[in-house]
């Protein structure tokens, strides 16, 4: 399945270069690999998403790609830019969702851990966990 630019940088499809812009640098802050101790890939698919859409002639190539590609709708309906298919139409989903996140022991710096949501039927999302080591007295 081809990335969902939008959903990166999570804006509308409708975003103006103004809004697109403005998520990116946000989100570059955010995700720099020299502030951010998950790793440099949340950082590399936002430079991505961004070098699709903030370029006037790529966006229009990448949107006429995505009509062309066929849509596969769930009969649940959709949490945003994600196909769910547990929520029943409402775009959320109640209840607890227990989820297993497993790290390696006697952690010593910052350990990021990347959980798909898949198996709690949200498709193309996933949940990324930061463990940040703190000092105890």
């Amino acid at each position: 399945m081809a990335k969902n630019y939008f959903a990166i940088l999570g804006v509308a499809s409708s975003a103006s270069p103004e809004e697109i812009r403005s998520a990116f640098r946000r989100l570059a802050k955010e995700f720099h690999p020299d502030y951010f101790e998950g790793g440099s890939r949340p950082f590399r698919e936002i430079q991505e998403a961004y070098s699709i859409l903030g370029n006037a002639s790529r966006r229009r190539t990448y949107e006429r790609s995505l009509t062309k590609s066929p849509r596969i709708k769930p009969a649940g309906g959709g949490i945003g830019f994600y196909e769910c298919y547990r929520c029943a139409g409402e775009g959320a989903i109640s209840g607890e969702m227990p989820i297993a996140v497993s790290f390696p022991s006697g952690l010593n710096t910052n350990h990021a851990v990347v959980v798909p949501l898949g198996r709690l039927g949200i498709r193309n999302l996933h949940l990324t966990v930061l463990f940040r080591l703190t000092e105890t007295d």
